[in-house]
């Protein structure tokens, strides 16, 4: 993307999209509430990560292992609930946020999961990993750098606050992303996506105030592609190097919780408003809102035999996870 790029605003009607047609294939009632998912990068399994409360103050999660015919293979309890988890590039782990403030490990093969000592003192929303270091955020404003091999804290700092409030309010920094090895970005519930250039003084060296609601997904694409999601109901796609203003616009059917690429495809979980699929430009191509009211948190998608989309979801407030097929 170039940085002097106009924005443009994807529309459902951008030539070269087109519609898909969707056919149930599973559905599965879990024991907790799940609220998020992906699946495995060696398999066709799902994973499922639940967070709910047990009690007022006690916060309970597991990973929960589906296999192509959507069975409960595996529940691996953690110390507590799962916001957010992804893959190290090996593919054969996971690491997760848990609200515990520590940082759970699993091993793919084995199914064991380890865990960290506490990294921070409020709930961890979001982890990314790069180069033997883990960028988290967590509840309470902050970005935390921990060592991936020791999980030593090396540095914390205050990131986001909201606005007209000191920065010991509590604002949820539920997303946060590396850029290249020393610029990381965040997005919080303050609607402020920030870049951080960890060689200098902890101060961000860029500051966008394009979103009308909390930044709740970042991700890096290509080597300077920067993609938002928020709860304003749009993705952005930023050149990072110049992110005043997005180079793509595209409204979706509700708050864009998560943007997850697959194949050609970004699979994108809307919250109230459903799923829906997004092409390589960012035009909507699918929307499947029959789920959106039980607030689905998690979707993610394989391509089966280049013919056939799998997309996998799961709402939130009725336990349920979902699997249907798109023919492409």
């Amino acid at each position: 993307m170039c940085p002097w790029a106009l924005c443009l605003e994807a529309s459902p009607s951008a030539e070269g999209a087109w519609l898909m047609t969707s056919n149930y294939l599973n559905s599965v009632k879990l024991p907790e509430r799940p609220a998020f998912l992906r699946y495995s990068p060696i398999s066709y399994e799902v994973l499922v990560t639940t967070y709910q409360l047990s009690n007022e103050n006690d916060r309970i999660g597991s990973f929960y292992i589906l296999d192509s015919e959507f069975n409960i293979r595996k529940r691996i309890p953690s110390s507590g609930g799962i916001f957010r988890f992804n893959f190290f590039p090996c593919l054969l782990k996971a690491y997760a946020a848990l609200t515990t403030g520590k940082i759970g490990i699993l091993d793919l093969s084995s199914y064991q999961l380890l865990e960290s000592r506490k990294v921070s003192e409020g709930m961890l929303l979001n982890l990314e990993y790069k180069n033997s270091h883990l960028l988290a955020s967590n509840e309470n404003g902050k970005l935390i750098l921990v060592d991936a091999e020791t999980f030593q804290e090396i540095s914390t700092w205050d990131a986001h606050n909201l606005p007209g409030t000191s920065t010991s309010t509590k604002c949820e920094v539920w997303s946060c992303t590396w850029l290249d090895d020393n610029i990381c970005a965040s997005g919080a519930d303050d609607t402020l996506l920030k870049i951080w250039d960890l060689r200098a003084e902890r101060k961000p060296t860029s500051v966008n105030k394009s979103h009308g609601g909390g930044v709740v997904f970042l991700e890096k694409r290509n080597e300077y592609d920067l993609i938002s999601g928020s709860y304003d109901e749009h993705i952005r796609l930023f050149d990072y190097r110049n992110s005043k203003e997005p180079v793509i616009v595209t409204q979706t059917c509700g708050g864009a919780w998560s943007v997850i690429e697959a194949g050609e495809y970004n699979i994108v979980a809307c919250m109230y408003g459903g799923w829906q699929v997004l092409d390589k430009g960012f035009n909507v191509i699918h929307t499947q809102d029959e789920h959106g009211s039980n607030l689905l948190y998690g979707a993610d998608a394989k391509i089966q035999n280049s013919e056939n989309l799998i997309v996998s979801t799961c709402t939130f407030n009725d336990f349920m996870v979902y699997q249907h097929q798109l023919i492409l």
